[in-house]
């Protein structure tokens, strides 16, 4: 839902609810409508009427009304914006419960558990300038982070890496997952980062410079 650390200060409007009607010998799906019940976030979030989508109510019930949809046709709407609390911790959540129903359609029941996250780690304020890098040529930097919250990562570290317009990673860690043009990486790492403690990786990855066109 949000990280721990930012406790009353967080939002979060990132929740939409996507509905489709599964192909079917029934014509259209008339009268879609989705509850949306947040009841079990109480101490842990606060939602408020979401920024888009035809869905009314001021929680911890949302109704969200989607109309008559065709046999494989869907649409989505944000019913709510959650808004975090102080005094939690990491691993903290709640289950939410949906329930659609139609007029000419059984009705179906889901649910999510939403958990609040670990603390949020920091890169460096100032950013170091590198210069003088030919084409083609690699260059070594160093990622790092710290722990500013009073939160333990519990669960590891995983820190995401990308490249700027113009360079690739060479590097290929093991513990990094890299996406099709190397110029993003997610890396994980066991590391219970504790409060008040930086870190840097064991080792430098290599961004290259394209070849001059």
């Amino acid at each position: 839902m949000y990280n721990a650390d930012e406790g009353a200060g967080a939002t979060n409007s990132d929740f939409v609810v996507p509905v489709a009607v599964v192909r079917g010998d029934g014509g259209p799906a008339r009268d879609v409508k989705v509850v949306v019940d947040v009841s079990g976030l109480e101490g842990v979030a606060q939602a408020v009427k979401g920024g888009y989508g035809n869905c009314t109510g001021a929680g911890p019930v949302f109704t969200c009304e989607y109309g008559d949809l065709q046999n494989g046709d869907g649409e989505a709407n944000a019913p709510f914006t959650l808004h975090g609390v102080d005094g939690v911790e990491p691993g903290d959540g709640a289950t939410v419960t949906y329930t659609a129903t139609a007029d000419n359609a059984a009705p179906v029941t889901g649910t999510t558990r939403m958990t609040v996250g670990g603390p949020t780690l920091h890169s460096p304020k100032e950013e170091r300038a590198v210069k003088g890098v030919e084409p083609g040529k690699s260059h070594p930097l160093t990622p790092r982070f710290a722990n500013h919250s009073r939160f333990t990562a519990k669960r590891g570290v995983a820190l995401h890496i990308t490249a700027q317009s113009g360079l690739l990673m060479t590097s290929r860690p093991d513990n990094c997952y890299f996406d099709t043009t190397f110029t993003s990486a997610w890396c994980t790492f066991p590391t219970k980062a504790a409060p008040g403690t930086a870190y840097r990786t064991g080792s430098p990855i290599g961004y290259t410079a394209a070849p001059a066109s």
